[in-house]
């Protein structure tokens, strides 16, 4: 046989298996399935723990600051730290946040970064603005550029004693929530999301092994 025939009987048989891989490829992409956000992009990018296995609750994601008048809780509303809560807690926020998907997809980032933010009132009839809130990454401040009530109290902008409202900050872009954050309210800020750093390495371990050994045992 010839080296040209047998050229051709190599591309002959290798397209089929090049369109066959690249059928499977894309299949993975579409079955991904959605982060909080509704995109299957985290999924693909491989830094997203599987679900179903967190034992986390809420308090070891936020982070709080206090002025004389407000309490402020911060909590990342990211699948990549939301699938390390325990699956009660996971569901709820999902759920939370795809109540309020269109009020964020309407305005229109791509790859939005979500945070929830809770304000307590510690004194009568205090005020806030949520506009006020910001995260800091690598030195560079964020401000949303949304906010996205939830409670039914949160538009007002204002709470009686003891009394508290919630919402959606909307930002640019994804946050960094496998790096250091600094979450600010006003002229307060707080870096405490180093300390969740560690907690949240150690239980993303824990889950990708805890995956692991229950797909073992399935095969």
């Amino acid at each position: 046989m010839t080296k040209r025939l047998v050229h051709l009987l190599v591309l002959a048989l290798a397209g089929p298996m090049a369109l066959s891989c690249a059928s499977r490829s894309q299949a993975q992409v579409d079955s991904a399935p959605p982060d909080a956000g509704g995109n299957v992009s985290p999924d693909v990018r491989g830094d997203l723990p599987p679900a179903g296995y967190g034992t986390l609750n809420q308090n070891n994601l936020a982070v709080n600051l206090r002025t004389e008048e407000l309490e402020v809780r911060f909590l990342p509303l990211d699948e990549r730290v939301l699938r390390l809560l325990a699956p009660d807690a996971y569901r709820s926020l999902r759920d939370l946040v795809a109540s309020k998907r269109a009020a964020v997809d309407s305005l229109r980032v791509p790859a939005a970064g979500l945070v929830l933010v809770t304000f307590f009132s510690l004194k009568p009839d205090v005020l806030f603005d949520a506009y006020l809130a910001g995260v800091e990454v690598r030195s560079r401040q964020y401000r949303p550029i949304g906010v996205v009530p939830y409670s039914a109290n949160f538009s007002s902008g204002q709470l009686r004693t003891r009394e508290q409202a919630t919402g959606i900050l909307v930002f640019e872009e994804e946050l960094s929530v496998y790096e250091p954050m600094t979450f600010s309210y006003g002229l307060l800020s707080t870096s405490a999301w180093r300390s969740n750093l560690t907690r949240i390495e150690r239980e993303r371990a824990r889950v990708t092994a805890a995956a692991q050994a229950a797909e073992e045992k399935q095969k």
